[in-house]
Order: C-alpha cells, then structure tokens, then sequence
C-alpha cells in the first residue's frame, strides 16, 4: 500500500468517525438544576444525555488495524485514530473514563486543581467587547493571514468559548462578553494553532497532517 493510499484510508475513516461531541445536549438546563440544588444546601447529580451516533465503531477499528504501516507519520495517526475511535464509542456510557487517548493527569496537576478550587475568587475581569465585536476582530485576523474562505459565526448553543470545524472552514464563538486578553487567546488557540495547521497541511503531500493533524501538534 502507497504513502498516498494510506494517507486516503485514514482520512475516510477520521470523516467517517467525525468529531467526538463530548458535550452534553442537555447541559444548560442541568446546570440549571444543579445550581438551583446548590443554593438550597443539596446535592444534585447531572444526569446528561448525548447524541445517538449510528456508527459501527468494530467496523472502522477493523479497517485501521488492517493498515499495516511503519512510516514515522501515518503510524502514530494510525493508533492515534484507533484510540479516538475507542473513546467515542464510550461517549454516554459507564465506561466514559477512557484514558487511552488523554492519558491521566499527573499528580501534580490534580493537586494543583484542588488549590485552585479552594482559592478564594478573584475580581471579576472587564469584558468590554460584545460577541460581535470578538467577531470583527477574529474576522480580522483571518485577513491578516488571507484565509478569506473563512468565516467567524456567534452560537449560543457552545459550551466553550469557541469550536472550529475546518471541514466547513467556520470558528464558532460563543454568545458572550470577552475581554481583550481573551480574544487574542482565541486568535492564537482557534486561528494560529488549528485553522493554520489545516490550510498548511492540506498544501503537503500528506495531505491527513491538515484533515488529522499528528497526534501531539497541539502541545507542540
């Protein structure tokens, strides 16, 4: 099997698989519930729901196990993909605690999470700017980079600050107040690290590094 077939196959089975949508569709209304218990004194435990997929996750694991390869980029995509696939077949059942392609955080983080939970809140930070007008300035940005087939989209329905689906060449932001600090977080996150890896990677002769990226571009 060729470099380019290879590249092919994994990019088909990453389409076929999507993005894993770890968000709840029902997030809003039982965070609602369990804010509303909190201030009476109780208890309320989330019950989330999550979109049903119609995927046979055996079916596309088969097909990327049975890519047999050793080349120093399409190898670790490979494993990469076949650890996603695993992850989002737990999505909404007991077995969601699937570390295979996160890994577990070390000690260190957890402890440093547990200070920060007990820490007093801070002041609340000026947030100045309106969705709109973190809009015009990521709009901005894509021109400065002349990604004008891109376009910036306020939702309401995010539970982060923003999304990006290069498929579709759109960055989703959140219906919210940002401050300037955070709107330039975006640009380099959103922008800079994700759209830039895509539109670069789809100019190379493995075009997966922009559908896929490698599995460690993030933190690198």
């Amino acid at each position: 099997m060729t470099i380019k077939e290879i590249n092919n196959k994994l990019i088909n089975i990453s389409r076929c698989l999507g993005d894993p949508n770890i968000n709840p569709i029902n997030s809003h209304a039982e965070k609602r519930k369990f804010i509303s218990a909190y201030n009476k004194g109780d208890i309320y435990n989330p019950q989330f729901k999550y979109c049903s997929r119609s995927i046979n996750f055996q079916e596309l694991i088969k097909k990327a196990e049975s890519i047999k390869t050793k080349h120093p980029i399409l190898l670790p995509v490979r494993d990469h993909i076949i650890k996603k696939i695993k992850f989002t077949s737990k999505i909404g059942t007991n077995g969601f605690f699937f570390t295979g392609l996160y890994g577990k955080p070390k000690k260190r983080m957890v402890d440093k999470a547990k200070k920060t939970i007990l820490r007093k809140k801070s002041k609340k930070h000026e947030r100045p700017f309106s969705a709109k007008g973190a809009k015009e300035e990521l709009k901005a940005c894509f021109k400065k980079y002349d990604l004008n087939d891109w376009d910036v989209y306020v939702s309401n329905n995010l539970v982060a600050k923003a999304d990006t689906s290069e498929n579709n060449k759109i960055l989703r932001i959140k219906r919210r107040n940002y401050s300037l600090d955070e709107i330039k977080r975006l640009e380099v996150h959103e922008i800079e690290t994700h759209i830039l890896r895509s539109v670069n990677g789809l100019k190379q002769k493995i075009s997966l590094l922009g559908v896929i990226g490698t599995p460690n571009y993030l933190p690198t």
